[in-house]
């Protein structure tokens, strides 16, 4: 038995340089991800980063969310694919989860090392559920820490950003800003 690692592009049926839709960009990735052979596994690899884990701590402390892992098109009974959810559950980091060597001889709060410590600590994460609206663009968040949506991406290279929702409550400045890039594994 074989194993062939998955192969990671742009979005097949854009072209380069081309200025795209949010729904445009999304709607290529689902007819792509949907012509798929039978044995063809097709999917997307989403990358998301935010700033912070909530309005008091990202304006304060300046903390980073950053998230991956693997979508795949649930498909819907409607026309031109609008209905299709792009969905999946993916690994949540924080920067402030920190990790690293200790310093020798270290067994106490400073036992890392400054120089050896790194953030998005890889056995600190959570899982989150994503789940994309391929019609509209919109995003929804579904973790303990993390629950909310985007209604209002731009599209731009290949990526996708925007604020949170807040229902008109919070000023932009005071919002969660979000990029996610999603390219196609096959």
């Amino acid at each position: 038995m074989t194993t062939t690692l998955a192969r990671e592009r742009l979005v097949p049926g854009l072209t380069e340089g081309k200025k795209v839709t949010t729904t445009e960009f999304l709607l290529a990735l689902a007819k792509w991800i949907d012509a798929a052979a039978e044995n063809d596994l097709r999917r997307a690899r989403l990358r998301l980063s935010s700033n912070g884990v909530g309005v008091e701590s990202s304006l304060v402390s300046g903390v980073v969310r950053y998230a991956e892992g693997e979508l795949s098109l649930s498909r819907e009974n409607s026309a031109q694919y609008k209905g299709h959810t792009l969905v999946g559950k993916v690994a949540l980091f924080d920067s402030n989860e920190r990790w690293g060597q200790q310093t020798p001889g270290g067994n106490d709060e400073f036992a890392i090392s400054p120089i050896l410590s790194f953030p998005f600590d890889p056995n600190k994460k959570e899982q989150l559920a994503v789940k994309i609206r391929v019609g509209s663009g919109q995003v929804m968040l579904d973790a303990n820490t993390l629950k909310g949506s985007i209604s209002h991406l731009a599209c731009e290279s290949g990526l996708l950003f925007g604020f949170e929702d807040s229902g008109g409550l919070l000023p932009l400045a005071l919002r969660r800003y979000y990029v996610l890039c999603l390219t196609a594994l096959d």
